[in-house]
């Protein structure tokens, strides 16, 4: 592929992130609530500031933390299409055309571990905040009832 760095698909991205993308760049020293916000299913996406990804510089037309972004973004424009169930190259990147069929067949094995990986962390932090908001009385199955209560 033939990156134009125009910085489409940084913008208004909706990137997930596996916790290993988090952990590599907490390890740059930035704060997970600076950069990351989990949706209602319990993805964990990249946070945007003024409709870029928050690692963007729109100066400078690159991201600031390039050698340790999210597996996503070293994978774009390849991407996975839920609805069709399928890799595909997403035709909203100005590069698109250049992507060969090689390129597509060597990155697919990754790019379909890593959707499998991030389905997976985020039914993990949905069943944990499952268990978070269960009220105490309710934990554990039945709960006695006293004669008053009947």
């Amino acid at each position: 592929m033939n990156c134009i760095r125009c910085g489409k698909c940084c913008t208004r991205t909706r990137m997930q992130l596996t916790q290993d993308d988090i952990r590599r760049i907490e390890k740059l020293g930035f704060k997970k609530e600076m950069f990351v916000k989990y949706d209602l299913n319990g993805f964990a996406k990249i946070k945007n500031s003024q409709g870029y990804c928050i690692f963007y510089n729109d100066f400078e037309k690159k991201c600031i933390i390039y050698d340790n972004r999210p597996i996503g973004c070293k994978l774009y424009p390849i991407i996975y299409d839920a609805q069709k169930h399928a890799v595909t190259v997403d035709q909203l990147c100005p590069s698109a055309q250049t992507v060969t069929r090689r390129e597509i067949k060597r990155k697919q094995k990754l790019l379909i571990s890593t959707v499998e990986q991030l389905f997976k962390e985020a039914e993990e932090r949905k069943n944990i905040k499952k268990q978070k908001t269960i009220p105490k009385n309710n934990r554990g199955g039945c709960q006695a009832r006293s004669k008053a209560q009947d």
